[in-house]
């Protein structure tokens, strides 16, 4: 259930306690090894845990090591080719972005004195019409990891010290280092003319006249075009190396001022430090400069960089032009957040159905963010990857909160137990303003074995950084083609592909090539905080005729 009102922002959902042990003494050894019923896609790990415990003090450590290996797509069948639902049955689906390439919206004379967009696919540079059955069939999905490789080391350890009979100082401190990477397929540009990166030229340095013939009969023959390929076997695959550093450090001393009262005060640091490789992209701007001849030496490019060395192929690229076009990106991100928090629990006075509890506290937080990405992703241009812009913010918020938990009535006939509960917070965001949370909920357990609770909740998510100051980002939401197999278009709908120009014959026939189309996000400094009712009710039934047994409702 939505829990704002006691755990403060983007608990709308609910939240999970975890209890964790105060103290360990002794030695604990533990070790994992696992493989693939077909012997590969190994894991392991192995840990250890040292504590002991004094007169006055307490600690422990635990290390934990593990390590995966990579699984790619093309080592099991199920995962060899990208498949589509097309009415309860698995069909293949893949891309326009080829070996051999297309030609995607030429617009062709269709024979009425107009135009229409046509797409064609590229075989040896002669273009031939694209047929949308099987010509997206290739796909590289195989050379995806369906397993991850991970080497991953945690260490966390914790200690207290009695300073007196009434107060405890206490200390706990992780740390967190990840190496991981993707395996994914080779870059498959889509190279076209966008706000950042110009589109191909019509004199480029590798059309062929069948080409030359098709762009010539255009209704302006030397606007740019558009093509999607598949880099070259030669060029190397794309992979993403990561390494992730997360340090967290909380101190604190907490007490009693009755043994009814207690209190607690602490400071929480914690910071992360992120970096991540991107290998085998290229600039979708340099495929076009690499593309562009210069008009007086076709043998070099236009941009007159000596390293440049012009095209003439979708499907063999020299070593050299390998080399030119070749980007490994570097990224990095830090993120740091600050904590402290004061809290006070106890019981303000004994009614007849038990004690009325009270916890109450504040706190103050400080989040501070920042992405550098790599800059042929920030100026998106590139051709492999996702792209965003760079991001950098920081916010923080004061709160204070209250929680009351009322008994009414207990040990009565029909009513074992009945109470209340009630909860508030209010939060002051440096950015997003002030906002009020608070819940009210109530218990009755009626007997033995039937209880009944509900509770209503206000809600709340304050923006992130992320959301707030974040770069513009490249997203690829998923659609579905509604003429498509896969969504079996039938009477309106199957009218209307008709009337699109797709032949009646292929409604529902043909499977649409990608399920993707490109979407840019975008933040919003002045975002406020988003908002949830929630009211949750139920029952718990423990039957005393079969022991053990609980249905929750």
């Amino acid at each position: 259930r939505g829990g704002s009102a006691v755990y403060g922002s983007d608990a709308m959902a609910g939240v999970v306690n975890f209890i964790l042990r105060d103290d360990f003494e002794g030695l604990a050894l533990d070790g994992q090894y696992g493989i693939s019923g077909k012997g590969d896609a190994g894991v392991r790990s192995v840990s250890a845990t040292l504590g002991g415990v004094g007169d006055r003090a307490t600690g422990w450590l635990s290390v934990t090591h593990e390590e995966r290996d990579l699984l790619r797509g093309n080592e099991r069948k199920l995962s060899r080719y990208a498949l589509t639902d097309a009415n309860g049955t698995f069909v293949r689906t893949g891309s326009a972005s080829r070996p051999g390439g297309t030609l995607p919206a030429i617009p062709t004379p269709n024979g009425s004195g107009g135009y229409s967009n046509r797409d064609y696919a590229l075989d040896n540079l002669v273009p031939r019409p694209y047929n949308p059955v099987t010509d997206p069939f290739f796909d590289a999905t195989g050379d995806y990891a369906i397993q991850t490789p991970l080497k991953r080391t945690n260490i966390y350890g914790r200690s207290t010290f009695a300073a007196s009979d009434t107060t405890t100082a206490y200390l706990e401190a992780g740390f967190s280092h990840i190496v991981s990477a993707a395996a994914l397929s080779p870059s498959a540009p889509n190279i076209r003319q966008t706000n950042t990166a110009p589109g191909m030229p019509a004199n480029a340095s590798w059309i062929s006249p069948e080409i030359r013939t098709l762009l010539d009969a255009r209704p302006d023959p030397n606007a740019p075009f558009s093509v999607r390929f598949l880099v070259p076997n030669s060029f190397p695959k794309r992979q993403i190396e990561y390494s992730r550093d997360t340090i967290r450090v909380v101190g604190g001393v907490m007490g009693e001022f009755t043994s009814s009262w207690k209190w607690d005060v602490s400071y929480q640091f914690s910071h992360l430090n992120a970096t991540d490789v991107q290998r085998g992209d290229l600039s979708r701007r340099m495929v076009v400069e690499a593309s562009t001849p210069n008009p007086l030496d076709p043998s070099k490019c236009a941009n007159g960089d000596p390293a440049c060395s012009p095209l003439t192929s979708l499907t063999n690229w020299t070593p050299q032009q390998v080399a030119y076009l070749r980007s490994d990106n570097l990224s990095a991100t830090t993120g740091t957040q600050k904590i402290f928090s004061a809290l006070v629990t106890g019981d303000v006075v004994e009614l007849p159905a038990g004690n009325l509890a009270v916890a109450f506290g504040a706190d103050y937080r400080s989040e501070s963010n920042k992405d550098d990405p790599a800059p042929i992703l920030r100026d998106f241009i590139s051709a492999g990857f996702g792209e965003r812009g760079a991001t950098a913010g920081k916010y923080d918020v004061r709160e204070v909160f209250g929680e009351f938990m009322v008994p009414l009535l207990s040990k009565k006939p029909y009513a074992q137990y009945l109470g209340i509960e009630v909860a508030g917070r209010h939060s002051d965001y440096s950015l997003a303003g002030k906002v009020n949370t608070y819940k009210v909920g109530g218990e009755w357990q009626v007997n033995r074995s039937i209880r009944f609770r509900s509770e209503f909740q206000r809600a709340v998510r304050a923006p992130n950084i992320h959301e707030l100051f974040g770069g513009t980002e490249q997203a690829f939401p998923q659609v579905i083609e509604p003429c498509s197999a896969s969504a079996n278009p039938t009477g309106a709908i199957a009218g209307l592909c008709i009337a699109q120009g797709i032949p009646a014959s292929q409604v529902g026939v043909y499977q649409q090539n990608g399920a993707a189309i490109t979407g840019l996000l975008v933040p919003n400094p002045t975002l406020e905080p988003e908002k949830s009712d929630t009211v949750t009710a139920g029952f718990v039934y423990t039957p005393r005729w079969l022991e053990k047994l609980v249905v929750n409702v």
